[in-house]
């Protein structure tokens, strides 16, 4: 492996994809029965925030009903009321680690990623089978720039669960700590579980221009460009329709 990042190394650019999401709004849905149904629409979360209060009522003292509750809570759009179900949830469960991991989310979509970390390791902690942990704490520590600790989680995490976005995270680790063989190795085998992995491809196409194959290089990322432009297109068509 190569030599490890020092406080003084020179740290290479990270290997950024935004990500492109369908939008989850009202232009989702084909309202083919006019306006009656956009209002039905709007209205839908009011409603569905009127049933969850009921269950809370009803069932003040059942884990998994304030664990569901919160969920839906954070679907309309209410994530501070979903964070007061998920913190009770763990009141009457300690062990209902999945209530971390729902907040550590919302931590880090609002940019709060040292309490995000500091969440999923207490998911961990209290439910050491969950899945998807090590995956998010690695993907929250890079975020912070500990890379090395997220290498040492993404790792572990890959081993457990090897699939696409787990090797893309480690070879992102990897490249950050300019381990550029490791790198390498990582994107390509995520990209042998998933061909359409457009990050992959650009991840690939920098790796491979680090370790001096051009013209490698430059198939990836024209496989890039095509994969990002089909996918741009579908999402336009998606928002469209």
């Amino acid at each position: 492996r190569a030599e490890t990042q020092s406080s003084t190394s020179r740290v290479e650019p990270p290997v950024v994809i935004k990500p492109r999401y369908g939008s989850w709004g009202a232009d989702v849905f084909r309202c083919d029965d006019g306006p009656e149904l956009r209002r039905c629409l709007d209205l839908l979360p009011a409603k569905v925030q009127a049933v969850m209060r009921r269950l809370l009522r009803d069932f003040p003292d059942d884990a998994e009903t304030e664990f569901s509750v919160g969920a839906l809570f954070d679907f309309c759009g209410q994530s501070d009321e979903a964070i007061r179900c998920w913190e009770h949830c763990l009141l009457l469960d300690p062990s209902y680690g999945q209530a971390h991991t729902r907040i550590a989310i919302i931590a880090s979509r609002r940019g709060d990623f040292e309490l995000a970390a500091q969440r999923l390791q207490q998911a961990r902690e209290a439910a050491p089978d969950l899945t998807d942990t090590g995956l998010l704490l690695g993907k929250t520590l890079y975020d912070l720039g500990r890379t090395e600790e997220a290498l040492v989680e993404l790792e572990r995490q890959a081993e457990i669960h090897p699939a696409t976005e787990e090797w893309f995270w480690l070879g992102q680790a990897h490249f950050q700590l300019r381990h550029y063989p490791e790198a390498k190795e990582c994107y390509e085998k995520a990209l042998a579980l998933n061909n359409e992995a457009t990050a992959g491809w650009f991840g690939l196409a920098q790796v491979c221009e680090r370790l001096g194959d051009t013209e490698r290089a430059e198939r990836c990322r024209e496989r890039f460009r095509v994969l990002d432009a089909e996918h741009s297109e579908i999402v336009k068509s998606t928002r469209t329709a």
